[in-house]
């Protein structure tokens, strides 16, 4: 197989992007797949409030800095 066989092999969108393929419902581990779907929804959620509390934490940091500028400018 050429290397170019293989960059054509796949699939590519109008803008000359790879295609998102579906791969369905993943499992974790050994678990059934209800069981990975409980966990799978946990570690979204976990996900979404780490992502808040980094994107509130840079706001912090941003206001701490604007009030530093503004109090000694």
């Amino acid at each position: 197989m050429t290397e170019d066989s293989i960059i054509h092999a796949t699939p590519m969108s109008e803008k000359g992007l790879p295609t998102p393929v579906d791969m369905g419902p993943r499992k974790v581990g050994e678990l059934d797949l209800e069981q990975s779907q409980l966990i799978r929804a946990r570690q979204q959620s976990r996900a979404r409030v780490m992502g808040l509390f980094l994107i509130g934490l840079c706001v912090l940091f941003f206001a701490i800095t604007v009030v530093r500028i503004g109090v000694w400018s």
